[in-house]
């Protein structure tokens, strides 16, 4: 638990970019609801467009799967504004 709490520190010195990235990474070893709060801890505004999107995604389809549709239906709907027309982002709207 040491070595876990030792890195959650020096994760949170990264600046967001490497954090999101960092997180995509570890994202399978994490509990449904762990993702979901790493995920929305993370600052959007501040990603590249290709970080952001697939944080949101990410977000999106775990919220869905903890049976939080109304949320995951936002977070679609965001990823929708970032990128208009997404295909599988209007299907999963639907």
């Amino acid at each position: 638990a040491g070595r876990d709490d030792l890195a959650a520190l020096i994760e949170e010195l990264l600046p967001v970019e490497e954090r999101a990235k960092s997180l995509l990474e570890r994202l399978s070893s994490l509990t449904l609801e762990e993702a979901i709060d790493d995920l929305l801890a993370i600052e959007t505004s501040a990603l590249s467009a290709p970080v952001k999107t697939r944080i949101l995604r990410e977000l999106a389809e775990r919220l869905e799967r903890a049976h939080r549709i109304a949320d995951a239906r936002d977070i679609y709907r965001d990823l929708l504004e970032h990128l208009p027309g997404d295909i599988p982002t209007l299907r999963a709207l639907e």
